[in-house]
């Protein structure tokens, strides 16, 4: 190769890239954020038969030989991760689930079970996995602050599309491999599909080259191209775009309708959602017919790709369609039970209805009714009644409805107050401590107790009452005479319509 492009301060020629020296540029630090281990400033001034750092200056060119550079690797990141997916390291061959920020290393593998993941290359370039799909990452390069650098991927199975940054310098690389071909592109936008036996390329801007060990083509935008073994590179068009719907502008109201014209020769389409601010992928469909129902979408902004596709599974240039979501939840109306209700029932049905559209909603259950605390609450369901995955202890609670639209948007309806009938447990003594002639005695704390009653009695079976008090703390201190035998129980005095048992006896002896 005898041509060179300039990359603003540097240029590169057969086997060297050439950097021009700028304000402050200093030979030694330059040397060492560019070159290699192995490699010195003072080579690289030897190789520049320059004698003396005395002799550059601003606007002086350094050769260097491309072998010399630093290759530092540039990890990805997935930014948005759609459903499921998963992920193995190098160094680890164990799938971890994949989540939106994990950074994604050369050697690393993405493979989507039903999800779609956008992974966002150190170049800002753009890589989006569909479902059932494995990717890996076999090399993320730069070198140096070149601007150069050689990325490469190999598609195992599935479908992708890319965005790729354009690549200014000319030893520049940028791959996708299959089992069955190669991409190489400079700086365009294509898809591919991926079987053992074959590979499909659709171009929608820019040009791929696409080869095996047997044939080789370059193949522009608007085409697509068919590679399977030793047969001949097919290369057709791609289908005429659908003349996009008229944009829905700002949605208030889920599920809406998008219809557009029909496309001549096309055997169905194709329409992608993105979101416009995390870059997301959100929903992928195959449609036979011109129409598609809009539904599920949180709030935000989109971008909505649809494309036809021709009777051999070719999908051709997308036509955007922006539009946003912005639903408002609004307060749930109860039903039942009814406010201040008394029920047997632990699990008891919570009803009510919606107000809004597209919305979900869930109970909340607290013993307080500020809601500081929440003691039981329901999974989000667009369902209009719940019941707890755990029952309610007998006691005072309140009830209240949360509803959410939009992801976003909430809204809480008005509280309701709920007795669930029933006893409180019996209150069992701890422990009794003995001093000299004097005794405390300890006993367990109990949920929903606003006090305690305690009795002290001569017999056993509590009918001569020496002693019965009502106490707040959970110990009570008390004087005996000694030689005489004394029996205590305790019973919690709980909050609201429950019952309570005393618990069992304790004898007191001092001696």
């Amino acid at each position: 190769m005898t041509s060179s492009l300039s990359t603003g301060s540097g240029q590169v020629a057969q086997g060297e890239w050439s950097y021009t020296l700028r304000p402050g540029d200093n030979v030694r630090s330059l040397s060492k954020e560019m070159l290699d281990n192995r490699h010195t400033w003072l080579e690289l001034l030897r190789h520049n038969n320059i004698s003396s750092v005395s002799d550059l200056h601003t606007g002086s060119m350094l050769r260097i030989p491309l072998d010399w550079l630093r290759q530092r690797p540039e990890p990805a990141r997935a930014l948005a991760v759609t459903g499921h997916a998963l992920f193995r390291t190098r160094a680890d061959q164990n799938y971890q689930t994949l989540s939106r920020g994990t950074r994604l290393d050369v050697g690393d593998e993405v493979r989507t079970e039903d999800g779609h993941v956008v992974i966002q290359l150190a170049d800002q370039s753009i890589v989006r996995l569909g479902p059932r799909s494995s990717l890996t990452l076999n090399r993320l390069t730069r070198f140096g602050k070149t601007g150069m650098a050689d990325t490469r991927m190999r598609l195992e199975q599935g479908n992708l599309s890319t965005r790729v940054h354009p690549l200014s310098d000319p030893r520049s690389r940028f791959e996708i491999e299959t089992p069955s071909a190669v991409a190489a592109v400079r700086g365009t936008e294509f898809r591919l599909a991926a079987k053992p036996e074959s590979t499909r390329l659709e171009v929608t801007k820019g040009k791929v080259a696409f080869s095996n060990e047997y044939h080789q083509a370059l193949v522009p935008a608007g085409k697509a191209a068919f590679i399977s073994g030793i047969d001949p590179i097919v290369i057709t068009d791609l289908p005429n775009a659908p003349k996009p719907p008229a944009s829905p502008g700002k949605i208030q109201k889920l599920p809406q309708t998008l219809t557009w014209q029909p496309v001549p020769a096309a055997s169905g389409y194709h329409l992608n959602i993105y979101n416009r601010e995390n870059g997301a992928w959100v929903a992928s469909a195959k449609l036979e017919h011109p129409v598609y129902q809009l539904a599920g979408l949180d709030n935000g902004k989109y971008d909505a790709q649809l494309s036809a596709v021709d009777i051999n599974g070719v999908q051709g240039s997308a036509k955007p369609v922006n539009f946003s979501v912005d639903l408002e939840a609004h307060a749930a109306d109860l039903t039942a039970p009814a406010a201040d209700a008394k029920t047997a029932a632990q699990r008891p049905l919570f009803k009510w209805n919606f107000r809004g559209e597209n919305e979900k909603a869930r109970v909340q259950v607290s013993n307080a009714e500020d809601f500081q605390q929440i003691v039981a609450s329901s999974e989000w369901s667009p369902a209009a009644q719940a019941s707890l995955a755990q029952p309610l202890a007998p006691g005072q609670y309140y009830w209240r409805v949360q509803t959410r639209a939009g992801g976003n948007s909430r809204a809480q309806s008005a509280t309701r107050s709920l007795v669930v009938l029933g006893s409180i447990p019996e209150t069992h003594i701890i422990t009794i401590n003995y001093v000299d002639n004097q005794v405390r005695i300890f006993w367990e704390k109990i949920p929903q107790v606003e006090s305690y009653r305690l009795q002290l009695a001569s017999d056993p079976n509590f009918t001569q009452i020496l002693r019965e008090e009502t106490l707040q703390e959970t110990s009570v201190a008390a004087r005996l005479v000694p030689g005489q035998h004394y029996f205590v129980r305790i019973k919690g005095v709980p909050k609201g319509p429950l019952g309570s048992h005393w618990g069992p006896g304790r004898e007191l002896y001092v001696k």
